[in-house]
């Protein structure tokens, strides 16, 4: 495994935990350039453009007054709640363990019993050939209308944004494509 890697911007080779990782579906997953290029750039960036960045600063502040952006902490929480799920079912399918979950705990996140979860996923595998439990991090759970569409300001809300109807297996570069767009004709 690769311990260090050279900065584009400085040429200096430094350690991974130098870099910051990304965020979108990339095969390499640091950014090419280190974290304190990455800050020095930033800052000049800021100074040169002081007024486009107030604007930005206040245009964000104004969509979470309006209530246009979830609560950020509660988005995550759901998708770590789905991530650690999908990796316990695949774990354990491919070690041929039995899938053990508390049903209540699994009815009060998904709305169902996960049997009927993971059947649902496994109709999904059948549409999409060569998506199995056993290639998970190749797909990704997507949530068919993105969590940015819900208020998740209810617990309602969020059973209702967590809903196993709510959730598919999609590819991972098509569910980075699609991003948090969401159209009618795809609606629960």
């Amino acid at each position: 495994m690769i311990k260090n890697k050279q900065c584009i911007t400085c040429y200096r080779t430094k350690p991974l935990s130098e870099f910051a990782k990304r965020t979108d579906y990339n095969p390499e997953k640091y950014r090419p350039a280190c974290k304190e290029c990455r800050s020095k750039n930033c800052i000049e960036w800021r100074k040169k453009n002081i007024e486009r960045s107030r604007e930005i600063g206040r245009n964000f502040a104004e969509k979470v007054r309006n209530g246009e952006r979830p609560h950020r902490r509660e988005a995550s929480r759901l998708r770590a709640i789905n991530r650690g799920v999908i990796k316990k079912i695949a774990s354990s399918l491919k070690l041929g363990k039995q899938i053990s979950f508390k049903e209540d705990i699994f009815f009060k996140n998904f709305g169902c019993s996960s049997r009927v979860f993971i059947r649902r996923f496994e109709r999904y595998f059948e549409k999409n050939p060569g998506m199995t439990w056993h290639n998970h991090g190749a797909w990704h759970m997507d949530h068919v209308k993105p969590l940015k569409e819900f208020k998740l300001e209810t617990k309602s809300d969020k059973k209702l944004a967590n809903h196993y109807t709510n959730l598919r297996p999609e590819w991972a570069r098509n569910n980075m494509k699609k991003s948090a767009k969401y159209e009618m004709e795809q609606a629960i």
